[in-house]
C-alpha cells in the first residue's frame, strides 16, 4: 500500500467515526469497517497514484459512482443519493419544526 492510500484511508476512517460517533457506537464502526473495507477492495487496492492530484479526480469519480449510481442493499436498493432524496421529502415537516 502506497503512502498515499495510507493517507486516504485513514481519513475516511477518522471522517466516518466523526460523523457517526454520536449515533450507537457499535453500529457506527460496523458501517466505517464496512465502507472502508469496501473502499480499500474497490479503489485503494487496485490504484498506484503518481500524484496527490491523481489520486482525488479518481477518488472523487469512485465516490460519485458509489453514491449516484450504485444501488444498496442495506438502503432498499436504492442509490444513496436518492435515498436522502426520498428521505428529506418524507421528513420534511419534522425537518422545518427542528429547525425552527
Amino acid at each position: 500500500m502506497t503512502s498515499l492510500n495510507v493517507v486516504f484511508v485513514t481519513t475516511f476512517i477518522v471522517t466516518c467515526v466523526f460523523t457517526i460517533v454520536s449515533r450507537n457506537f457499535a453500529t457506527a464502526c460496523a458501517r466505517c469497517e464496512s465502507f472502508n473495507a469496501r473502499l480499500r477492495d474497490e479503489f485503494l487496492n487496485g490504484q498506484q497514484f503518481d500524484s496527490l492530484f491523481e489520486a482525488k479526480v479518481l477518488l472523487s469519480d469512485w465516490r460519485h459512482e458509489y453514491n449516484h449510481q450504485r444501488t444498496h442493499s442495506a438502503l432498499r436498493r436504492q442509490t444513496p443519493a436518492r435515498f436522502a432524496e426520498t428521505w428529506k421529502f418524507r421528513n420534511q415537516q419534522r425537518l422545518a419544526e427542528l429547525v425552527a
